[in-house]
């Protein structure tokens, strides 16, 4: 997952992101399944970053989902649904750093965990 987050990363440049950018430093990844369950298959991705806006988080969500698509086609991985089976679940910045937390849809847990999250932002 790590390398998929980074590719995807390198793809998006945007005004005020540039995905490029060597400053992210080591990324702090964390298994959401902690929490939620054993087979919900998200992990939380956290790095320092520049102060985004709400904007420009939504803008580089859209990007970053965009080059998991292409990334997740490049490595033949299987396909939910018609849908990437790598998406992003929740993104926000908060106190300096980007939070980010992808799904591997590849079980029922995890696509009911991803139904909840969209529920919940509504």
């Amino acid at each position: 997952m790590t390398d998929a987050v980074k590719t995807a990363l390198k793809g998006v440049k945007l005004s005020g992101f540039d995905g490029t950018n060597d400053s992210f430093g080591p990324l702090k990844i964390v298994p959401v399944s902690r929490v939620w369950g054993l087979n919900v298959v998200v992990f939380g991705f956290s790095f320092y970053f520049i102060e985004l806006d709400k904007k420009q988080v939504r803008q580089v969500k859209k990007e970053i989902s965009y080059q998991l698509s292409l990334y997740a086609k490049q490595k033949g991985l299987v396909t939910v649904n018609d849908k990437s089976p790598l998406v992003i679940s929740d993104i926000w910045f908060r106190e300096g750093k980007l939070n980010i937390e992808i799904a591997y849809l590849v079980n029922q847990q995890t696509i009911g965990y991803v139904n909840d999250i969209e529920k919940l932002e509504k």
